[in-house]
């Protein structure tokens, strides 16, 4: 219906002509294009051979009894494969003829792609409950699994752990002493070097207990002590001694190497320790947040009191983001830098504050911003469609504050336009970071992949975006026009749900959750 006549005849018809039994001229019909199809293959016959664990070797076969029909071939030998004899033997049985063959072979790739995607498919008689409702079993596939509590646990100071094995080791009477030796005597025989004990004491220590070369201190020994063998007489043994000779040696030092792998990983459970605490404060504190819906006290009226008087940006503030924490908040400004500020500092007792930290290398006029992962890192987002991703580091003193980029994304100015509002969107320990656009769309730029998540598009008939707010739990989000216009959105299924419009049409400047 949608396509030219010239195409439909010259592109379409040879296409559809082998399935026809007669030409048509009204193909643009329903009624009349089924009418004249060929009859389908038969069901008996198409699901023997689906079934059939000598499928290729059939087609195979069907091949050459093909080419031999159109004169390709003279002769088209019997099958050699007995199974395959049989299948074909079965089929004929069942009334496969040449067009049926024909048809089959026209099927050959889908009925393949068919039989082995069934093969793959495990018997689901086999399966585990687990496995039947969706879960994969890792131990069953040979998988260790890691598990690191994000809580951190209470460490135990070392002198604590000193005094409990000193308290142990003065729990042992003389004779389990005597018999196994003591804690004392243990850590002094791990003390003394290799080379400073004889051969037959060497075996001694290593059948009684491995030493560790890396957990071995310095220690200085004399340089000319001289070690008795061991002596046997009467069935006795006495153990050697060192007997000091005048002069010293230099200390040995042992040094422990680790590797930068596990250095790093060690880096990255903590911060992710600290991040999880974090989180896990911020989502209690909201969560638990409480609103007193009753009105003031009569005749109470606002103190005004001047906290602090910021006025370091030299053109109009944008947007102003508090932390999760409350610890710091940022400003960004129509001249181009994004600030951030100590909460703690505000306390009221100065009238004049300066900001911690200080970003100007985007361009252009700073329009909105937002706090990711608690106050780790910044996203802004300036008119002339620069997004940066901005990495936080509020050092106590003496290390001064740190700002440095680390993700970035420009956007087409034709297509896409400035952003005008974003937040932070993570679901199910996704990082999502999602702003809107002059142009209507929403857009959920996964920060693990740097690609988009998901993408929405707005209906710009109920004007353009100015604001949207997200959930606490993020399962919806609002969205305000210049229209007037609140539409919300199912952030489940990624469908708008309802919309409402202001009585006076009036334009939306903000959305806050409450």
């Amino acid at each position: 219906q949608h396509l030219n006549i010239a195409d439909v005849y010259c592109k379409l018809m040879p296409y559809l002509s082998p399935f026809l039994t007669q030409p048509i001229i009204q193909i643009e019909k329903e009624l009349v294009l089924l009418s004249v199809l060929k009859e389908p293959v038969s069901r008996s016959i198409f699901d023997y051979v689906l079934r059939s664990k000598d499928i290729v070797s059939l087609f195979k076969h069907l091949v050459m009894r093909q080419k031999k029909r159109i004169g390709v071939i003279t002769e088209c030998p019997p099958p050699e494969d007995p199974a395959v004899a049989q299948l074909l033997k079965k089929l004929l049985s069942q009334g496969m003829v040449e067009d049926e063959e024909d048809k089959l072979l026209a099927l050959k790739d889908y009925m393949l792609k068919s039989h082995k995607a069934k093969a793959n498919v495990v018997d689901q008689n086999h399966l585990s409950d687990g496995a039947q409702k969706g879960m994969i079993d890792l131990a069953s596939l040979g998988i260790q699994g890691r598990q690191f509590d994000m809580v951190r646990a209470k460490q135990e100071p070392e002198d604590r752990r000193a005094r409990r094995h000193v308290k142990q080791d003065s729990n042992m009477n003389e004779e389990w002493k005597s018999m196994f030796g003591s804690l004392e005597s243990s850590a002094i025989s791990q003390a003394v070097p290799k080379g400073l004990i004889p051969a037959n004491e060497q075996e001694v220590l290593q059948a009684g207990q491995s030493v560790h070369s890396e957990s071995l201190p310095s220690i200085t020994a004399p340089a000319s002590s001289t070690v008795q063998p061991l002596e046997v007489g009467g069935g006795q043994i006495r153990k050697p001694s060192l007997q000091p000779v005048s002069g010293a040696i230099q200390p040995l030092t042992y040094h422990r190497r680790i590797t930068t792998s596990k250095t790093e990983l060690q880096q990255l459970l903590k911060q992710k320790q600290e991040q999880y605490s974090a989180e896990r404060v911020a989502k209690a504190a909201m969560e638990n947040a409480e609103w007193e819906a009753k009105s003031p006290p009569p005749g109470w009226r606002p103190k005004g009191l001047l906290v602090a008087h910021l006025h370091e940006h030299k053109s109009a503030v944008n947007r102003i983001c508090v932390s999760d924490e409350h610890s710091i908040f940022a400003t960004c400004s129509n001249d181009g830098t994004v600030k951030v500020w100590d909460s703690q500092k505000m306390e009221g007792r100065t009238t004049t504050t300066r900001s911690i930290l200080t970003y100007s290398r985007m361009g252009g006029r700073i329009k909105t911003l937002t706090f990711c992962h608690g106050s780790h890192y910044l996203a802004a987002a300036s008119d002339t469609g620069t997004i940066q991703l901005l990495s936080i580091e509020t050092s106590k003193p003496p290390k001064s504050p740190k700002i440095q980029p680390l993700q970035s994304r420009v956007l087409d100015q034709k297509e896409d336009g400035c952003v005008v509002d974003m937040h932070h969107f993570s679901s199910a320990n996704q990082p999502v970071l999602s702003y809107a656009t002059v142009s209507g769309s929403l857009v959920g730029w996964d920060l693990r992949s740097a690609t988009n998540a998901w993408t929405l598009k707005h209906d710009l008939r109920l004007g353009l975006i100015t604001s949207f707010a997200v959930d606490i739990h993020q399962c919806w989000l609002c969205i305000g026009t210049s229209n007037g216009t609140m539409a919300c959105w199912d952030m489940r299924f990624q469908l708008p749900i309802s919309s409402h419009s202001h009585p006076a049409r009036a334009r939306i400047r903000q959305l806050l959750m409450h």
